[in-house]
């Protein structure tokens, strides 16, 4: 057992090999806090539920069903992700919501980090229809505020269930069809959103394309049509982007 929901606010994880907030947080697939308070104590970890958040949305929210210890040894199978998984072994792909996952992405696109996540923070995403223009624009958006208003009516229009369905090709065709979402933006939102948790599809940005020259094309080829590609361009990112290593040769 992973984890188990105690009552209706809080949740117990026992596997701490398997969850480190530290390192979700800073492996670039959110930018907000979770309306929870994430606690060590002793041989667990204690997640609280905050707010109207209860712990029955939170357990799916940290994606608590799925044994990421079986992923890791499937992915070590590559020898060059030994040292970013020992690094990242707790990250896990958080299920977010639809409407919160491609906002998000589409504001941090070719943006400053420190810039874009205080943008984001100031958005309310459960009363997005109230933004105008010149909201979105008075919080920082800049040329991405016209984007973001069709996005939002684009978004009440669509049913995320149904887009579920899709295979990853018409899920792609559908998502790119989003004002403001390009290739980059729609591979994180088939990842990152929980609709979709498409575990196969890696956003390539800078420090994956860094990583792919490290480990040249039989290797980069292997990594990206993994079934776990998409985990695995975590556990690099982290490693190369946030604790600021390289893959460096591995015989």
């Amino acid at each position: 057992m992973i984890a188990k929901i105690v009552d209706n606010k809080t949740i117990h994880v026992f596997d701490k090999s398997q969850f480190d907030w530290y390192a979700i947080r800073n492996s670039g697939q959110i930018f907000k806090e979770p309306p929870c308070e994430i606690i060590t104590e002793g041989d667990k970890i204690i997640i609280n539920a905050t707010g109207n958040k209860d712990s029955s949305r939170l357990f799916d929210y940290f994606d608590l069903d799925t044994n990421y210890n079986e992923i890791k040894n499937e992915l070590k199978k590559f020898d060059i992700l030994h040292k970013p998984i020992k690094a990242g072994a707790g990250i896990r792909i958080l299920r977010q919501h639809f409407a919160e996952t491609v906002i998000s992405f589409i504001i941090s696109a070719n943006n400053n980090i420190k810039r874009f996540t205080k943008t984001i923070e100031q958005i309310d995403f459960e009363n997005l229809e109230k933004y105008t223009e010149e909201d979105f624009k008075r919080m920082g958006c800049g040329y991405r505020a016209p984007y973001l208003v069709k996005t939002v009516k684009q978004l009440k229009e669509t049913d995320a269930a149904k887009l579920s369905k899709l295979n990853n090709e018409s899920l792609k065709k559908e998502l790119l069809t989003f004002s403001g979402v390009g290739p980059k933006v729609c591979s994180c939102i088939m990842l990152f959103c929980g609709d979709f948790h498409r575990l196969n599809i890696a956003p390539v940005d800078t420090w994956i394309k860094r990583a792919f020259e490290q480990l040249g094309k039989q290797k980069t080829y292997a990594i990206i049509n993994h079934k776990y590609a998409g985990i695995a361009q975590q556990y690099i990112f982290y490693y190369m982007q946030h604790l600021k290593k390289e893959l460096g040769d591995i015989k």
